[in-house]
């Protein structure tokens, strides 16, 4: 089942909360901020993907690290996530003790959803819009959405495809450590595009590494 994060820890010089990073998995990319987490085995857990941190998330996402580090859309909202979740579970369980109290809290959900007006789409005319506006495909599932400013600054790509990229990553796992340096060239020569494209103020794709 799910529980919600417990011992929220505190900024050392602050006496805020800090939210962003609290129960942050190792292959969560930035944008994916952890609200709700399940077991250790599956490593699943829920979040808000934002697409600018100074925004409403783009959409509610499930991730299980130890299965793919997918991060899945459920949603615009916890009550769509939970429910699509319960749902999911109530097909899965076969203990009758287990189905009556997953629909027991189905249908409590739904009861505070309504008096919220909460919808449960778990893919909205607004998370289908924003589909169409990454530029290019993350490691993560969830894409990149770079928009162009008054000053026409872009997205520029890499001279690598995804699947290089991970395989120039996995040599650099695997090598030996005399080894090691040689299989960083070609990580070498991506950043200096990456400054070529900061010095002329283009925006160049962020990558992650790969899940094992």
């Amino acid at each position: 089942m799910i529980s919600f994060p417990e011992n929220i820890k505190r900024r050392k010089k602050s006496t805020g909360l800090n939210f962003n990073l609290h129960q942050r998995f190792y292959y969560d990319p930035p944008e994916f901020q952890t609200i709700i987490i399940g077991d250790n085995k599956t490593q699943y857990h829920v979040g808000y993907f934002r697409d600018y941190p100074d925004e409403l998330p783009a959409y509610v996402g499930i991730n299980e690290a130890k299965k793919n580090c997918i991060s899945v859309p459920n949603g615009d909202n916890v009550f769509a996530a939970v429910k699509l979740f319960l749902m999911k579970k109530r097909k899965e369980v076969t203990d009758k003790k287990k189905t009556n109290l997953l629909k027991n809290i189905l249908e409590k959900l739904t009861e505070v959803a309504k008096e919220l007006s909460t919808h449960w789409n778990k893919k909205t005319t607004k998370m289908k819009q924003r589909d169409k506006k990454p530029v290019t495909k993350t490691f993560r599932g969830a894409g990149l959405v770079v928009p162009v400013d008054k000053n026409d600054v872009v997205y520029r790509q890499l001279p690598e495809t995804d699947a290089d990229i991970k395989r120039i990553c996995k040599i650099i796992v695997e090598a030996m450590s005399e080894e090691r340096l040689k299989a960083f060239v070609p990580i070498q020569e991506m950043m200096t595009f990456v400054q070529f494209a900061n010095d002329e103020l283009n925006v160049i794709m962020a990558w992650g590494l790969s899940c094992k």
